[in-house]
Parts: C-alpha cells; structure tokens; sequence
C-alpha cells in the first residue's frame, strides 16, 4: 500500500524566498519661506510647500530644527486631505472684506475661485479701524507705543537722516502681535512696526521711500532697548474697534475696482486722526506708494497724524504707514498737508 499523503503537502522543500530589505523612505527637502520666522501667511498649502522655522526641513538663515517635528506641514496635510476651504490670509473678520481678499479682487485673472471652488467675496469697500489706546508709559523693549526710546537690533546705532545726518526722531512703534485677532488676519501677527522721521524743515520726509524718515518692520526676537528718546512715551495698552464702517473717500471711489453702496454720504468717510487699517484719510490727493520690488500699490496699514508726539506734519497734515501685500517686510511712509 501507498502511503502517500493527501493533505495536499509537497514532499519535496521549497526554500522561502528572501525577503526584500526596505529602504527608509527619504523625505523631500521643501524649499524655505524667503520670509521665515517673520512669514505670517496662514495658507496650509503654502505650509505645505514651503518650510518654516520649527520644520525639520528647514534650512533658512533662522537655523534648522533636528527634532523630526514637521507639525505645520503635517497640519497642512490634514487640512487640504479633508478638503476644507483653504482661507488666503486667515478669514475675513466678522463679513468685513479684508485687504487680502480686497487685493484677490482687483487681480487680474480669467475665472478667480477660492480653493473651495467658489467666487472670492464681492469687495464693497466696507472696512474697520481701530483707534489706540494709550498710557504715559513706555512699557517693554517690544510694546506698541509712541515716543519713548526705540526697540533696536543689538548693536545698531540710533537711525541718522540720509539728507542732513541728524538723528531721526522716534515717532512709533506697533507689535503685530498685540494688534486685535482681526487686525492680524489682515496683517499677520509677526513684527514691530517702526517709524523714525527727520523733523528738520529742510528734509523731505514727506516723500514714500525718502532718506529723511525710516518706516520698517523688525522680527521683535533679541532686540534691544535704545538710549535715544525725542518724544515723552505713551504705551498703547489697547485698541478700540470703531462703532461704525468707513468706505473710501469721493476721489478713491472714481477708480475703486469694486460694488461699494449706493447710498454713501459724508459720515462714512474716512476718519482722520491715528488709527488701525481703514481707508486713509487722504489730504490732498490718493497718494498711495507702490513696492520697489514688485511695483504693487501698497495698502494702509496705520495712519497717524503726529498729535501722539505733540508735533505737527506740516500745516495740519497726516501721515501714512503703508505695506505692500506680497512683500510684507516692505513698508513706506508718506504725507501731506492742507
């Protein structure tokens, strides 16, 4: 009798075959943010393309970070894999139009949608402001205030005029990061704004880009305490949203690319005076500057007056912070007078 085996078994051995040794997947490099740990983009694709400080793929000239963490670009993922609307800057505040979308809208393009597939909002020229609030303090090296001595980069002299050599006066200083959470969807969260102006007659300070004054935005990380003050300080501990919107003045209104109201009188002018965002408060004509690097109108950021400081921009004149959107380390100062 046989005694072969059914049970399907082959007598003769097979050896297994060898396994295949993975290799560990390398993670592409992502370029980095040319603005890194100043970039204030909230954008989870542009997390996920780019690297930030805090990424370990970062190799900016802020240093890399070794500890395998990628949260921004992880978080990014998640965020476009579960398709939700990817907001440019942030949402707009409370159905107000925001700058960025403001900017989207007048762009060129042949079918504008947002990552969700719809039409960007509809900009009406409805925009808020914030007034500041002060206290005859100047607070720490990074706080919003007037006068009082500057924040500096360590070992930076005190800014000189480029017409006359005097040293600039230290008019004010704004920490992104202390603006209202509205405010910094429209302007980011990183950065002290800073403005030093010459106060000699026969400088032009008046001119966007002039020698004769210095508009620029620090990252506030490792600055120093200057030694120089021109101005009693004044802190500004907080910021009141006005009561009611402003829209463009009647000359902005002939070219603004967009569906104001109406029904506009008098009171929805823009206000005078310092304030946060709205629409400036031109005194002659619509002088807005454009960015030397990308030759885009630059947009108001802050608007002031001088009256902080006790001095006068001429006759009754007010004074103009503006940035450009694309290059936000871009900033210029500009005014004019009656």
């Amino acid at each position: 009798d046989d005694d072969d085996d059914d049970d399907g078994d082959d007598d003769e051995h097979v050896p297994a075959p060898a396994k295949k040794r993975s290799r560990p997947v390398k993670k592409k490099k992502r370029p980095p943010c040319q603005y890194g740990a100043m970039c204030y983009r909230k954008n989870p694709v542009h997390k996920l393309e780019l690297s930030h400080p805090g990424d370990s793929d970062y190799e900016g000239d802020d240093g890399g970070d070794d500890d395998g963490d990628d949260d921004d670009g992880a978080a990014a993922a998640a965020i476009i894999a579960a398709g939700a609307a990817v907001p440019i800057r942030g949402k707009p505040p409370r159905g107000r139009t925001s700058a960025a979308a403001a900017s989207a809208a007048a762009a060129p393009s042949a079918a504008p949608t947002t990552m969700a597939g719809k039409p960007p909002p509809v900009d009406t020229g409805e925009r808020t402001f914030w007034k500041p609030q002060c206290l005859p303090s100047e607070g720490g090296i990074c706080t919003s205030r007037y006068g009082g001595r500057p924040a500096l980069k360590p070992g930076e002299a005190h800014p000189t005029c480029g017409e006359c050599g005097a040293l600039l006066s230290f008019m004010l200083q704004i920490n992104l990061h202390h603006i209202p959470e509205d405010a910094q969807d429209i302007f980011g969260d990183k950065g002290l704004v800073q403005l030093f102006y010459c106060t000699e007659d026969a400088c032009s300070g008046w001119e966007p880009f002039s020698t004769a004054s210095l508009a620029r935005i620090l990252d506030p990380s490792g600055l120093v305490l200057g030694t120089e003050q021109f101005h009693a300080p004044a802190q500004i501990v907080s910021w009141e949203e006005a009561d009611k919107p402003e829209y463009p003045n009647w000359e902005e209104r002939q070219s603004f690319d967009g569906d104001l109201p109406d029904d506009l009188d008098e009171e929805y002018y823009p206000e005078g005076g310092d304030k946060l965002w709205g629409w400036p408060g031109w005194v002659q004509s619509v002088e807005y500057p454009v960015c030397p690097r990308c030759n885009e109108t630059m947009s108001l950021l802050f608007q002031h007056d001088g009256s902080a400081v006790d001095y006068m921009f001429g006759d009754a004149g007010c004074g103009h912070i503006t940035r450009c959107s694309t290059h936000p380390d871009v900033v210029a100062f500009a005014w004019a007078c009656g």
